[in-house]
């Protein structure tokens, strides 16, 4: 989000206004530069200030677009390593769930298990049902 802001705020002084813009004013102190050079006596102070006024510009964008580089970098290491982080997660989340599937659906499962003695369960009282409707079961006394 940092990263973002700082790029936001890079374009809007490089574009800006007419007055707040760096490549506007370069651009104009490259025009008046060109513009004095072309002057029969041109004024080698003049001359001299725009050029240190382009130069400056230049290095100051050069100097911020490196650093935005650098924490692009960061940016796209970091996220390089979450995503190796997530990959990780992910294949330890599915060898949980292959472990905890089989433990409860496998051949031998507690869903398995539980099936089996609810089957059993249900025969015996079924068996049972059978013996009361026989008339065959004494009573506890």
């Amino acid at each position: 989000m940092n990263l973002a802001n700082n790029i936001y705020d890079f374009s809007v002084l490089s574009g800006g206004t007419d007055t707040s813009s760096y490549y506007a004013n370069m651009l104009k102190w490259v025009g008046a530069y060109n513009d004095e050079l072309m002057k029969p006596n041109p004024d080698d102070n003049m001359l001299k200030q725009y050029q240190q006024s382009i130069q400056q510009v230049t290095k100051l964008m050069y100097d911020r677009t490196q650093e935005l580089y650098g924490k692009a970098e960061d940016a796209k290491q970091e996220l390089k390593t979450f995503e190796a982080a997530t990959r990780t997660s992910q294949g330890t989340l599915h060898s949980s769930s292959t472990e905890l599937t089989d433990l409860l659906e496998g051949e031998h499962g507690e869903i398995t298990e539980l099936k089996k003695q609810i089957e059993d369960s249900l025969k015996d009282i079924e068996e049972l049902q059978k013996e009361i409707d026989a008339g065959n079961v004494v009573p506890i006394t």
